[in-house]
């Protein structure tokens, strides 16, 4: 069963989430321009994929994932860059 996200319920989530993923990736990252950048693509990420939640985890659970992966991603190419 999947978890139906409409734009309200995408702006509650937006609402109560967003600075703990913003102080998450401020932690990380010691850039303010960079953690707002990856908590957009966070939030960008989980409305595309939206209609492919499972109902079974919690909303916080699925976003919060989807912000490792996007830090993950962000460690790889800075990797990248740096050789």
């Amino acid at each position: 069963m999947y978890l139906q996200i409409d734009e309200d319920s995408f702006r509650e989530v937006f609402n109560k989430y967003y600075d703990r993923i913003y102080s998450g990736f401020l932690k990380k990252t010691q850039s303010h321009e960079i953690a707002q950048d990856l908590t957009q693509q966070t939030f960008i990420k989980f409305w595309n994929y939206r209609d492919s939640y499972n109902a079974d985890l919690s909303t916080e659970i699925q976003l919060f994932r989807k912000g490792k992966l996007i830090f993950i991603d962000w460690l790889r190419k800075e990797s990248k860059e740096r050789q």
